[in-house]
């Protein structure tokens, strides 16, 4: 009987595509996890959108009481807002009649990573009617 000698043709063409595999799950890893860091980020970004917000609006809450808000720097409870790893804080300048200078600071971290936003906003004095006669 006469034996054929194979040559090594199939294997080569069997390793080549595993490697070609191997590189495409390289590739889907890779893409995988920039997609997890951007929806990190826009989770951290999304987190401090709400926590600036909550400082605007409890900036007019202290604006509209009676007297208005007490200048000073006043350190919010993020934890509240159930936002871990966040703070807030807001600093109320001395309110002309008119309007009053806000500055709110959010922090907020997630892992090694800590995202820092400051914002100044003036906010008109709340309208309250003339006291005495109408």
């Amino acid at each position: 009987m006469r034996r054929r000698r194979q040559s090594g043709v199939v294997l080569l063409v069997v390793l080549a595509l595993v490697a070609l595999s191997g590189a495409a799950l390289a590739l889907l890893a890779h893409s995988a996890r920039t997609m997890q860091l951007a929806a990190a980020e826009a989770s951290l970004e999304a987190r401090l959108d709400c926590l600036l917000a909550s400082g605007r609006a409890w900036a007019r809450q202290q604006l509209a009481r009676p007297g208005g808000a007490k200048p000073g720097t006043f350190a919010l409870d993020a934890a509240a807002l159930k936002v871990p790893g966040a703070t807030l804080t807001v600093t109320v300048a001395a309110k002309p009649p008119a309007a009053a200078a806000v500055r709110i600071r959010a922090a907020c971290r997630h892992g090694h990573r800590t995202i820092t936003r400051e914002r100044l906003y003036v906010l008109p004095a709340p309208h309250r009617p003339p006291r005495g006669r109408p």
